[in-house]
């Protein structure tokens, strides 16, 4: 019995009705990346700059090489490469803008709602006042009616 149960674990992997946990760390790696914010990209592509300028010509070249090379072969796996500096800036600030106008468009929203409500009241105040008055109105006339009696 105990020979049959080493034989079904094997090679360390784990089976769970079926399907087997793969161990393998870098898949689980890949999995974990997400995608980095224009702004992110742009501090990342700076940063690199730096570091290329801080290198000798031989090894920035080399670098640059190996740089474009992945680049290209990720274009061609049809992932998209920002690597352009101008663009990056000009995408933040058309978020940066469509922020704005999201952010004007809410705090007019806020103002209608608030214009919106204090007009409610003071025609419910109104409204009160003439209820008020009419009742007013309605009693002098019932005394005045008593009184001609």
């Amino acid at each position: 019995g105990a020979e049959l149960a080493a034989a079904a674990v094997g090679d360390g992997d784990i089976t769970f009705s079926g399907m087997k946990e793969d161990k393998d760390p870098v898949d689980a790696l890949k999995r974990k990346k997400r995608k980095l914010s224009d702004r992110e990209q742009l501090k990342k592509l700076q940063n690199f700059e730096k570091k290329l300028a801080e290198l000798d010509e031989d090894q920035r070249e080399e670098i640059l090489e190996k740089k474009r090379i992945a680049n290209a072969i990720s274009r061609a796996k049809g992932i998209a490469v920002k690597d352009d500096k101008q663009l990056l800036r000009k995408s933040i600030s058309r978020k940066n803008a469509k922020k704005n106008k999201a952010r004007k468009a809410w705090a007019s929203r806020v103002n209608q709602l608030e214009e919106e409500k204090n007009q409610r009241l003071d025609k419910r105040d109104e409204n009160v006042k003439d209820y008020m008055s009419k009742k007013k109105e309605r009693r002098i006339a019932k005394l005045q009616a008593k009184r001609k009696k």
